[in-house]
Order: C-alpha cells, then structure tokens, then sequence
C-alpha cells in the first residue's frame, strides 16, 4: 500500500462506472484542490475519477476558533459508543445500532439541527452553507432526508459536529447509509454517499483523514473485512491503496464515505469538525442530507 500526501487540480469526466471495486487508476492526483466545489467535482467523487476535493480557506479561522469553543461546552455533545469522540445529538447509523432511539431521534432532530445554527450564531452556519451549495450545484437540487415513520413523515437530522479528544482515533471503517436504512422500509434507495467536513479546530499535531481505494459494497464483504481488535473497524491491509490529507483549519473535504477511512490520532490538543452526508440516490435525483 502507499501512503500519498498530494494535491492534484484537473478535472476529469466519463460516465459513472458501478463495476470497479477499487478506485483508480487515476489520470490525476486523487485529491483535488479547487477553489470552490462544482458539479464535476461531485459526480467525480461519486464516479470514482478522484478520491476526494478540498477547498483550502473554506471558512474564515477565527469564525472556526468561536464554533470550536462553542461545541466542545454544548449541551448536545455526546460520546460514540464505541469511540472515545463526542458527536452531537443522535446519528442515522446510531438508530441502525440501536431501534429504540429512534423516536427521540426524530422527534429532537428539528431542535438539534436549529441548535448547530445556534454554534455557529452570529456567523452564518456552516452547515447550512454547505446545503445551499449542494443544492445549487447539483442538478437535481438538495434536500433533508425524509421518509414514512410510523405512519408520520419524519425528517432526518441534516449534519453535526464532532470533537476528538487529545490522543483519540477512528478506526478503518467506511459508512453506508443504505446498510443504516435496512431498518426502515420507507427510507429511500441510497446507493453512494459523499462526506463532507470542515476542520474547525486542530490539535498541535496529527489528526490526518486516510482515504482509501477500495469500497465495500455489501454486509457480506463488511464482515469478511473486520478487524478482531476493533469493535467495529476493517483490516486496513486489505483496503487498497491510501492517500492522507493533511488537515488545515477552515479546509473543507468531500470523500466517498462508502470507501474505506480513518482519522488518525491528534495530539496536543482536540480536534474539531462540521460534517454532513450527501446521499446519491441517482445523477437525475436530489442529494439526500443527512448524519
């Protein structure tokens, strides 16, 4: 395997391949730097053309210093259950490891989404920029995910923030919120989803996201791939090739969820994120929000 700390600038079309399980060959560098995210740059995620986009400056340093202070002393903040990370409020995946939230889940999910505005007060939520900007590049628009629930329609929490305490990891894993939405029959088709995240804080060092190649597309494959050392990771061996992205303070990321991924351990501090999933139910349909 490789480990790759580079940028590349190009763009690069073709039609959407559903066969290949390993991203790449590449024709340019996996990671591309832009100045503002565009359409191509989302179906080349999606396509697996790039492994990820980054915008560099996404967000002013001192409005991420103030959201930072703010998430870490906020009510809602709460830890992983099998990581050492705080998230905030309830995510989608923690309804597919736990049915009985879901009720509090939807019913708290208008005033949690309300209250990540709320962090950001009175700058402008990057959440909900990030919403916009989906929404104006993407054909199809954007919207909050939302489905039938027990005879009601219910809406989704659309993103979240997270805190990595000094020393704290993820392990390699990769997210899929169609495996999530099994137990929901009226939960939508989703096939392929992009994280999209934004550093608000970083420790004094470490904290790299590891991008890998391969994508697990089945719960067959997911468990032929754990780690026995991990209470929910994979064997990052057997995860193809892997390409670090340094982490820089208001730099935005978007990346393949569905690959293989881990942030690696930060020290000397605490590290501070925004993200939200963008999930892809066709090239011709809304990307559904959702974290």
């Amino acid at each position: 395997m490789k480990r790759i700390m580079s940028f590349g600038d190009d763009s690069a079309d073709g039609p959407f391949n559903d066969e290949p399980d390993f991203a790449g060959p590449f024709a340019e560098s996996p990671i591309r730097v832009v100045e503002r995210f565009s359409t191509a740059d989302l179906h080349d995620v999606f396509k697996g053309n790039i492994l990820a986009f980054v915008v560099r400056n996404y967000l002013d340093p001192t409005v991420c210093e103030y959201a930072a202070k703010r998430v870490m002393q906020n009510a809602k903040m709460d830890f992983y259950e099998a990581e050492k990370v705080r998230r905030h409020f309830d995510t989608f995946h923690d309804l597919f490891e736990n049915p009985a939230r879901a009720d509090p889940y939807f019913d708290g999910a208008p005033d949690a989404m309300n209250d990540l505005r709320y962090i950001f007060h009175p700058h402008g939520c990057v959440i909900d920029r990030l919403h916009a900007e989906l929404d104006e590049q993407w054909p199809a628009g954007a919207q909050i995910l939302a489905f039938p629930y027990k005879g009601r329609l219910r809406k989704c929490k659309r993103g979240t923030v997270r805190e990595f305490p000094d020393g704290s990891r993820i392990d390699f894993h990769h997210d899929n919120l169609s495996f999530y939405a099994e137990r929901f029959p009226g939960a939508p088709s989703i096939k392929l989803q992009i994280s999209l995240s934004v550093i608000l804080r970083l420790g004094g060092r470490g904290g790299e996201t590891v991008l890998c190649t391969r994508r697990i597309r089945t719960k067959e494959e997911e468990a032929a791939l754990r780690d026995p050392n991990s209470k929910y990771g994979l064997r990052a061996i057997e995860l193809g090739d892997q390409h670090a992205l340094k982490p820089e303070v208001g730099m935005l990321f978007g990346f393949l969820a569905n690959r293989g991924h881990t942030v690696l351990p930060t020290f000397g501090g605490n590290r501070v994120t925004a993200s939200l999933f963008a999930g892809l139910l066709s090239f011709n349909e809304p990307l559904q929000l959702v974290n």
